[in-house]
């Protein structure tokens, strides 16, 4: 009597999803012994950048090219 323990045994991996596209998966189970089969689909997180992290970033290139203006100025 084993209902699951909530994780996956599987990860699928190489191929991307469109959004407004329909898909159909199938799966073949076998030795499922124990209950229904349960299936998930998690997108992918993909980083964005912050707002303040890329003023924080400029304002360091503005800085470098600063200093190196003054370098060449002397």
């Amino acid at each position: 009597m084993h209902n699951g323990n909530g994780f996956s045994d599987f990860g699928l991996t190489g191929f991307n999803l469109t959004a407004g596209h329909s898909y159909f998966f199938v799966a073949s189970v076998s030795n499922d012994t124990d209950g229904m089969e349960e299936f998930f689909i998690v997108p992918k997180a993909v980083p964005t950048p912050e707002p303040s992290t890329l003023l924080l970033l400029g304002t360091g290139v503005v800085g470098l090219a600063g200093m190196a203006w003054r370098q060449r100025r002397n």
